[in-house]
């Protein structure tokens, strides 16, 4: 199964009329069969938000794995101390976790990210 032929399959199991499907990605009804005779391909940006908004991989999509399931990410070895002492480092706490801003959000990722390095 190509990538179109995934989108297909898609589509059909979301209900949705093709129109209304490409409506949601802001483009024309007429996108799908342009892309089937060739005229055109889905973008990067268009693969991922499908693959986002009904939870596919877009490896999948492109046809580098067999399975439509999202990987999960592999989860980082780091104790618990350590990291609510960079929580802490930041002005947060582990009870913060409840109520955090985007930008908290933000400086938390940052703090994983530097782990992982």
């Amino acid at each position: 199964m190509n990538t179109i032929e995934k989108i297909e399959r898609i589509i059909l199991n979301s209900g949705k009329s093709t129109t209304a499907f490409f409506k949601e990605f802001g483009l024309n009804h007429n996108t799908l069969g342009d892309w089937k005779r060739g005229k055109g391909k889905p973008s990067a940006d268009i693969i991922y938000k499908i693959a986002e908004k009904y939870n596919v991989s877009a490896d999948w999509l492109l046809g580098l794995t067999d399975s439509p399931d999202k990987k999960k990410p592999t989860p980082i070895e780091v104790d618990l101390e350590t990291f609510e002492a960079a929580l802490k480092e930041k002005g947060l706490k582990a009870s913060d976790f409840k109520k955090l801003s985007k930008e908290q959000w933000a400086v938390i990722a940052d703090i994983i990210k530097n782990f992982n390095q």
